[in-house]
């Protein structure tokens, strides 16, 4: 199957049939321990699963999966990352570059701020390539993040002893968002906005066309903020009181997000929405189309 020439397959089928061929090729060459074609049978499997992944997070999104398709965002980034590191074939040919840089703007646009992580004592580790125990004063030879064969190296942590639990801004593993569970029935508890990540699933015909985002900052109408008393602190979040801060301005500055989309937008779609706007105000940013590319 040529995946050069169906980069921008939006279909998950496709993907799904390009990776189990991969994987077919990847285990023969494997089972006759040859490297060679093993890595690139490999590197081609792991093109597959990540634009794989990038349909199947785009479809979450669309269907109002918001948190399913963040884990996999975050999927899709580590995998990329392994094939930046393990060249065996050029990754702007399958534009990896352009996956990696999508990915990272549609993790800007998600509410989550903040995360739990874990620190754990790593008392044994070992090698996932030859399973020799790893410390201080031995060296199996194997470069974790490296592909052997057509096999990740990676360390694998058979005992570990948890030491703290911290609340991050930056975290290791994104998928630990503090204020996202689950009930006891097993379904998602989530009360963020993902008014910014809906706006540009929407107007997007393929999950594979382009868009860039920018935030600035803009003014927001009075109105909007009538029920502020100019004494209270200004809807702008800068410590200062509403008389003596924004009210004496054409509006409030709120953040402002400018998408430039590749292709035009449906037309029956509003060019700018509020989102975040609520009683209490929230995290209130205005969303704007910008014009599509010539």
């Amino acid at each position: 199957m040529a995946l050069r020439e169906n980069l921008n397959n939006p279909t998950q089928a496709f993907w799904d049939e390009a990776h189990a061929e991969s994987v077919k090729v990847l285990r023969e060459a494997q089972a006759a321990q040859e490297a060679e074609r093993a890595n690139s049978a490999w590197f081609l499997n792991s093109v597959a699963e990540t634009r794989g992944r990038y349909v199947r997070c785009f479809a979450q999104i669309l269907a109002g999966k918001y948190y399913e398709a963040w884990c996999e965002l975050e999927r899709i980034e580590i995998a990329l990352r392994w094939l930046m590191t393990n060249r065996f074939y050029d990754p702007a040919t399958f534009a990896a570059q352009e996956l990696q840089l999508q990915v990272t703007q549609w993790q800007s646009l998600y509410p989550y701020k903040l995360f739990v992580s874990p620190a754990f004592l790593h008392k044994r580790k070992e090698c996932s390539i030859c399973h020799k125990v790893i410390n201080p004063w031995s060296d199996c030879g194997h470069e974790v993040g490296r592909v052997y064969v057509g096999e990740e190296c990676f360390h694998i942590v058979t005992e570990a002893e948890l030491l703290e639990v911290s609340l991050v801004l930056n975290p290791v593993q994104k998928y630990s968002v503090a204020n996202v569970g689950r009930d006891k029935a097993g379904d998602v508890v989530d009360e963020h906005d993902y008014s910014v990540v809906r706006f540009v699933a929407d107007r997007l015909a393929s999950p594979f066309d382009g868009w860039r985002m920018h935030w600035t900052y803009a003014y927001h109408p009075h109105e909007l903020f009538a029920q502020i008393n100019p004494d209270d602190g200004c809807p702008c979040e800068s410590g200062r009181a509403y008389k003596s801060c924004c009210l004496t301005r054409p509006g409030v500055i709120r953040p402002h997000a400018q998408i430039e989309f590749e292709k035009d937008p449906p037309a029956n779609l509003p060019s700018s929405v509020l989102a975040g706007y609520n009683a209490e105000l929230g995290s209130m940013s205005l969303i704007s189309t910008l014009d599509a590319k010539p």
